[in-house]
């Protein structure tokens, strides 16, 4: 269960933080209940700890995104909607095939997400939505005008 929800913070660091400290706040509290609640609905409201803000996943994504111009916003929300599974693996040629770009101009928004915390690498070539930038990606949605 402690792997499953690694899992569902996406391996994040400050996730990671948050659920430790949420589980430290809960002794006794059997990670497979943990687990289940982080994996339901509002997953980015459950990495935060007591209505800190400046410490919640959200803020700390949302300062990443707020970095990029507006073309870069819109296809970070494009991108993650059109990439599935969450887990798989985003590379330059799908990137460029997906958001209908040459393969230049996908490599130099991967790396620009990627700087950001808002992809992460994966390998040489390849990056990956994790499930709480996915969920970030998608409350982008409606702006980018999907």
């Amino acid at each position: 269960e402690a792997d499953r929800i690694a899992d569902l913070c996406g391996h994040l660091p400050l996730a990671l933080r948050i659920a430790a400290a949420s589980l430290a706040g809960r002794p006794g509290q059997p990670l497979r209940d943990y687990a289940d609640e982080l994996d339901g609905a509002g997953l980015l409201d459950k990495l935060a700890l007591g209505g800190d803000s400046a410490g919640a996943v959200r803020t700390a994504f949302g300062r990443c995104y707020d970095e990029l111009d507006p073309g870069q916003q819109q296809r970070f929300a494009i991108l993650a909607a059109r990439c599935v599974p969450s887990q798989a693996d985003v590379t330059v040629e799908g990137a460029a095939a997906r958001l209908g770009l040459p393969g230049c101009e996908a490599a130099a928004l991967l790396d620009a997400l990627a700087e950001r915390s808002l992809l992460l690498t994966a390998g040489a070539g390849h990056y990956r939505f994790v499930s709480p930038l996915r969920t970030f990606a998608a409350e982008k949605a409606p702006a980018a005008q999907l």
